[in-house]
């Protein structure tokens, strides 16, 4: 599954939003909007990472990408394995560079 911040991120990449909802339905990814419970929860961990680091290199699309996968799916597909990592803990990620 991948949510509206994802299915925008691969939009950008294909000539219209049908070549890119093809390309998902090849790898059997449906899309899966978030919910009120998702956003809010990810607005925490955001806050979090902003209090205890004031970081700046993160947005809350990271967050909500992040949340999602936490609290919606059993498994997380990403190359950037550290951020997720940490602030993701009990989140199974797949680095698909080291398949």
């Amino acid at each position: 599954m991948a949510c509206d911040v994802v299915w925008g991120e691969v939009g950008a990449w294909y000539p219209t939003p049908q070549d890119a909802a093809d390309a998902m339905s090849l790898m059997d990814i449906r899309f899966a909007a978030l919910d009120p419970e998702v956003a809010a929860s990810a607005g925490g961990v955001w806050r979090r990472y902003r209090g205890t680091e004031g970081g700046r290199d993160r947005l809350l699309p990271d967050f909500l990408i992040g949340t999602h996968a936490w609290m919606r799916a059993d498994r997380f597909l990403t190359r950037d394995r550290g951020f997720y990592r940490e602030y993701f803990t009990r989140l199974k990620i797949v680095d698909p560079s080291t398949s």
